[in-house]
């Protein structure tokens, strides 16, 4: 029973926005009885403020999934799951519903109640029926507010244990991380300023050792361990005079010289006894740059021996599409796609296109492909911060669509947050998911999967685990015992740091 409550939330915050709506209607019709400002009948007006404040208030997040799935033309909540079709149908009855509440609380129940006080003699008194309209006005307002935060409280009785997260240790780094790979307590960090170091962190992460093993980068990003190699993107020459912390330019003609004029590499060095780094060389060349974010990410190892490799798609070239046919970069194809490679093969494969900017994949214990998109605008309609799975051939709609496009395949999660990066699979007790790092926070999107693949149990609320960061969070790497270590890239230095975390359950 407790998998019918999630359903049951949605339709009571569409029946509410429904009411709120036509309450907004109802209050510009003219003949009304009442108190009025201007043109407006202001009892109705205030009932449909209030319940859209108070929805908003309680709901935000939740109306938030609930507005992208009927955009999407759909409806689901949980494992509940109806067709466009079936969605739609249930939006109109819902709807249909509203219209016929809203006309018999604010019309019709205010004269039968008024005629049976006998409040008129030829005709209602217009203060006794305005009076009665606010009685049932408010009623109906305080209904659907109340039946949505018990609804809420039912869905918090079947909800898995919740997870939240707390910080361990901190320590200060010497650059701007941009990414970090570890292994048996030890791994390498990228920094922005064109550095590689090579850093020891204690088993209980109480200390960190580091040190610089490699200098000269164009703003290094996604180190990865493969074969006692260490492999890092390097972003090559960029088109500013000083291109750190960021290289970026708001005209698309600009931007489109910037990406026939760039070349990226991936970057392979042999790891030495001591953690330092020799024999330089290249092993994936003349990659597309679109601005210091925009670019090829973060480089990630999947159980399949492949190595995964996200490429931003264009950023203001939306703006004006008719330029997107003027790209002559060599590899264009790959722009806004993740695509992989393996060591030895220079030839990339491209297995998702129509991706506007992920920074770095993650993949589940089957080893489905996760990431989070950064929200933007695109030619028609905005691209949100959403979790995505990433089917191998599919195309993603960017940067043609934004994300409520029935053509585009929808996303797991939208996300309250801005410029996502580092992600990691995380198991805390019985919950599972994805551990988000966004712009000064982190969220944890729980996870579960039925024979339709993955979706996102609203019976779990999707909550941000930590705040006030102090950046960007550009990297996780677990550590075992539901510990994690996270990079924060201020842009200022003041905050660059590598976090020890620790997951914590605050129950159900």
């Amino acid at each position: 029973m407790a998998q019918f409550y999630p359903l049951l939330l949605s339709l009571i915050l569409l029946f509410g926005y429904s009411v709120a709506a036509f309450l907004a209607v109802y209050a510009l019709l003219p003949g009304q009885l009442g108190i009025h400002w201007g043109r407006i009948s202001l009892v109705p007006a205030g009932a449909a403020a209030a319940l859209v404040s108070g929805l908003l208030i309680g709901f935000r997040q939740q109306s938030v999934d609930l507005g992208y799935r009927l955009l999407s033309g759909g409806l689901a909540a949980g494992p509940w799951r109806l067709s466009p079709w079936a969605g739609r149908g249930v939006v109109a009855l819902v709807v249909i519903t509203a219209l016929v509440a809203v006309y018999l609380a604010a019309h019709d129940i205010p004269h039968a109640f008024a005629r049976a006080k006998r409040w008129h003699r030829h005709g209602t008194r217009p203060g006794r029926a305005q009076l009665t309209r606010a009685v049932f006005l408010g009623g109906l307002v305080l209904t659907i507010l109340a039946s949505s935060f018990v609804t809420e409280r039912l869905v918090a009785l079947g909800r898995q244990r919740s997870v939240g997260a707390r910080i361990v240790f901190t320590h200060p780094l010497p650059g701007t991380p941009t990414g970090m790979v570890m292994n048996a307590g030890e791994g390498y960090l990228t920094l922005g300023e064109g550095r590689v170091a090579h850093f020891e962190l204690s088993a209980d992460g109480s200390t960190l050792a580091v040190d610089v093993v490699a200098e000269g980068l164009s703003f290094p990003r996604g180190p990865a361990l493969v074969d006692n190699e260490l492999l890092v993107v390097d972003l090559g020459d960029l088109a500013c005079d000083d291109p750190f912390p960021q290289c970026w330019t708001g005209d698309p003609e600009e931007e489109l010289d910037r990406i026939n004029r760039s070349s990226a590499r991936v970057l392979a060095f042999s790891i030495l006894n001591d953690g330092l780094l020799a024999d330089e060389r290249v092993v994936i060349g003349d990659l597309p740059v679109v601005n210091t974010e925009h670019a090829p990410g973060s480089l990630s190892v999947g159980e399949d021996g492949y190595i995964y490799l996200p490429i931003g798609g264009p950023d203001r070239l939306p703006r004006a599409p008719e330029l997107v046919d003027e790209i002559s970069h060599e590899n264009a194809n790959l722009i806004g796609t993740i695509a992989r490679f393996q060591l030895g093969d220079d030839q990339l494969e491209v297995l998702a296109t129509g991706i506007r900017n992920v920074f770095g994949v993650t993949f589940d214990p089957s080893g489905r492909i996760l990431g989070v998109d950064n929200g933007g605008e695109s030619a028609r309609g905005w691209r949100l911060e959403q979790l995505m799975e990433f089917v191998p051939g599919r195309d993603y709609g960017y940067p043609l669509r934004g994300t409520f496009n029935e053509a585009v395949p929808p996303p797991l999660w939208i996300l309250d947050a801005r410029a996502s990066a580092g992600v990691a699979w995380a198991d805390s007790g019985e919950t599972s998911g994805v551990l988000v790092g966004a712009f000064e926070e982190m969220f944890f999107v729980p996870l579960e999967s039925d024979a339709d693949g993955l979706y996102v149990p609203t019976r779990q609320v999707v909550r941000e685990v930590m705040s006030d960061l102090g950046g960007f969070v550009t990297s996780i790497e677990p550590l075992g015992d539901d510990r994690f270590a996270i990079t924060v890239f201020d842009p200022s230095g003041a905050r660059n740091a590598l976090h020890v975390i620790e997951l914590t359950g605050t129950g159900g």
